[in-house]
């Protein structure tokens, strides 16, 4: 291989490092357009408003109340008049029920009536923090938008629903959509929500079909990251926002969310310094223009399910999906065609090349990510410093890439190269559309543009062939950076390795341009790949020491004080598998162990009791009718802010469930959590198979904080890479039942 082109190669390789390095940069938010329609200083002051203090206010709580008081106030001011349905619900829940007394505000932006639009939003925060991200943006976004379309001739009626309980188990959702008579007069739902404080905002999930949804999704600024794959795979897993109870509704969704620096998410730092204008100003205007789209909508227009992605933030891809896999099969067949006709070199050799090279480069970044993960005792080892494992995954999946070119590329003839991996991206391709069809639309784009440079091929015009087939493989790249980058912020660096089968495919894709035309003939010197395996051990070696956690990527980590009222026993402990900082663990000595009544594992030491009214369980009623064990127990926790309780044996056979009334009928429920100041006194009703006689009943009562002296002081001790998260530090009291 001559000179030129080990430097043309070489200039490839770094070019896609950095690319795929530094692709959080490329889908950053953009910067504030000053006299855009949505005002975004007016909006941030607003919020700061309403948050006042920036307390945690969760469902139910003292400062909740205050919190939604300047709610009301803010929307009144606007010259809105609100609405604030007082309801206790239960939602759904894995196991449990969710439960807590919720109050929703909502109000009209005009006249209320059916096919409405509505915009959607939570003001609960978590306990451990004050929610100005999640979901304080997303309320001061709504009260934005809703003075926007004040004096507007609307074709639809816009409702403004901001609910309460979400953090819990979206119970205001849930309520609303069970109980509220204005959930049947919506049609569509512009959702904003933040899983994290700045970065992009992503349009991350759409109802099914969702036609309508796609041609909503307009903007005049950068559009929202979006791609139906991370819609398909949200859709797949187990978290969810309020619209996961408002797709019973059967209407039209867009769904927005800020998900960058994730390691603020649910804490004290998610606060009104730490959120990004830029993050928020995206929200607002790209939720305001889809939402302005919306309601040009009848919303009856005919659709069909469309594959869609973001085009560097310019412009929405998007096609019918059932296209998509004729097109991948034409593309196929047509790379094929000219793999075997117009190529030289064993067939048998290049097919191979491009499976060999994803399996050794995709194996290499998950081989090194395993191998630092192994000596490293943090989870999110990469959150301080992630430049050392991005880099090192990406080379990597480069090295493997190459080596692959290296052991079977010689004498393969550029044609032949390049059609087997465009064969091979179509046949991944097409097989990951037949579980994820949203996938599609990473490759179509380019696959297109490829089936036209087959045509030319074969017509003879080779040149113009070559550039189209340069111009489908920029394409690919430029939609899957992005991918990508929204990959590695939802899912977190550490298990980011799977998307280095990107960086491989655009290896394989580019590298034939700067090869000779018949295939490199000589042998390649080994010094070149022992250098690559140099640097891939230093990036390895520096993601192995690195701090994992900073000031600005804080680890999140709880505390609880335990007290066992059945014996008395009390206990720290942190529900954790990394070690515990050690100027915390000079304040109390813990130790890896169990509390009682939970099953996971976690740091504990002795504690000190603290004072508590406790936990009153009284049974009032234990009979058994026909072929049910019926039960009504009083539950009282007269200081508690979250009551918890479980039946057990886990395999018992609950039949039904109601908890002051609410009624859940549900054979995998086994317990409830009751969120809030109304769960201090429970009736809970059940009725239960007669089959097992030996029952208990576990109950658990919760208080936010610690107070006492040692609490204090192992708290003042956590260090400032460390925050409280979720729920935060509780104090927890508990007592077992038997129910004999």
């Amino acid at each position: 291989m001559s000179i030129k082109i080990n430097v043309r190669l070489a200039a490839l390789i770094v070019g896609l490092f950095l690319v795929f390095s530094f692709r959080l940069l490329i889908v950053g938010p953009p910067e504030i357009v000053a006299d855009h329609a949505f005002q975004t200083d007016r909006a941030f002051s607003r919020l700061a408003r309403i948050l006042a203090d920036e307390s945690p206010h969760a469902v139910d709580s003292l400062p909740n109340d205050g919190v939604r008081e300047r709610l009301l106030s803010e929307i009144r001011s606007l010259g809105f008049s609100p609405i604030v349905r007082d309801d206790f619900h239960c939602s759904e829940g894995r196991e449990a029920m969710r439960c807590a007394r919720v109050r929703n505000v909502m109000f009209w932006i005009n006249e209320p009536g059916p096919n409405a639009v509505m915009v959607a939003s939570h003001y609960d925060s978590v306990p451990a923090g004050p929610g100005a991200g999640d979901d304080g943006a997303g309320v001061a976004a709504s009260l934005e938008i809703a003075a926007l379309l004040k004096n507007k001739d609307l074709a639809r009626p816009v409702l403004v629903l901001i609910t309460d309980g979400e953090e819990i188990g979206l119970v205001g959702a849930a309520s609303f959509v069970a109980k509220d008579p204005f959930a049947k007069l919506v049609s569509a739902v512009v959702s904003m929500e933040a899983r994290g404080v700045s970065g992009p905002v992503a349009m991350f999930q759409t109802s099914t079909p969702n036609g309508r949804d796609i041609s909503a999704l307009k903007s005049d600024i950068k559009t929202a990251s979006s791609n139906s794959l991370a819609s398909d795979v949200y859709q797949r897993m187990p978290n969810g926002t309020d619209v996961t109870e408002y797709l019973a509704l059967d209407i039209d969704v867009g769904n927005f969310a800020i998900g960058g620096s994730p390691e603020f998410y649910h804490t004290s730092r998610d606060n009104l310094a730490m959120l990004d204008k830029r993050s928020f100003f995206h929200m607002g205007a790209s939720a305001f223009n889809t939402v302005e789209a919306y309601v040009e909508q009848s919303g009856d227009e005919p659709e069909q399910q469309w594959i869609y992605t973001d085009f560097l933030g310019i412009v929405i891809l998007a096609l019918p999906q059932l296209f998509s896999i004729p097109l991948i099969v034409l593309a196929g067949l047509s790379t094929l065609a000219v793999f075997f006709i117009k190529g030289s070199g064993s067939p048998v050799r290049s097919l191979v090349l491009p499976f060999v090279a994803i399996v050794l480069g995709v194996g290499f970044a998950l081989a090194v990510t395993a191998g630092i993960d192994a000596v490293r005792a943090e989870v999110h080892f990469a959150a301080a410093h992630p430049w050392a494992l991005r880099a090192a995954q990406n080379l990597a999946a480069l090295f493997g890439a190459l080596l692959a070119l290296w052991l079977l590329g010689r004498t393969v003839s550029r044609r032949r190269l390049l059609m087997s991996s465009w064969t091979c991206l179509a046949l991944l391709g097409g097989v990951l559309s037949l579980f994820f069809p949203g996938a599609a639309i990473l490759i179509v784009p380019a696959l297109v543009v490829m089936i036209l440079g087959c045509c030319f091929i074969f017509v003879g015009k080779d040149t113009v062939a070559d550039l189209l087939a340069i111009v489908a493989a920029i394409v690919f790249l430029v939609i899957v950076v992005p991918t990508s980058a929204l990959g590695e912020m939802m899912l977190f660096l550490e298990y980011a390795a799977p998307f280095t089968i990107f960086v491989v495919f655009c290896v394989m894709l580019f590298a034939p341009h700067v090869l000779p035309r018949n295939g490199f003939q000589n042998k390649v010197s080994w010094k070149l790949p022992t250098a690559g395996l140099a640097i891939i051990l230093f990036f390895t070696l520096a993601a192995a020491i690195v701090p994992a956690y900073s000031v600005d990527a804080p680890r999140g980590l709880s505390i609880i004080q335990f007290t066992d009222a059945d014996s008395g026993e009390s206990q720290f402990g942190a529900f954790t598998k990394q070690p515990l900082p050690s100027s915390m663990t000079d304040v109390v000595p813990f130790r890896r162990g169990l509390i009682s009544g939970f099953e996971d594992p976690a740091y504990v030491a002795k504690a000190p009791s603290f004072e508590t009214q406790g936990v009153e369980v009284i049974i009032e009623r234990n009979e058994v009718v026909a072929d049910q064990r019926l039960l009504t127990i009083q539950i009282n926790a007269a200081d508690s802010d979250i009551v918890a309780a479980r039946i057990e044996p886990s395999d018992v056979l609950v039949n039904s469930m109601s908890l002051n009334g609410v009624a859940k009928s549900d054979a995998d429920t086994k317990g409830f959590l009751c969120h809030g100041r109304a769960c201090r006194s429970i009736t809970l009703n059940l009725a239960l198979s007669i089959h097992e006689p030996e029952l208990s009943l576990l109950v658990n009562g919760f208080r936010y904080g610690l107070e006492e002296a040692q609490g204090l002081r192992l708290l003042s001790a956590r260090p400032a890479t460390v925050l409280a998260k979720g729920w935060g530090d509780l104090r927890l009291v508990s007592r077992t039942i038997k129910l004999k």
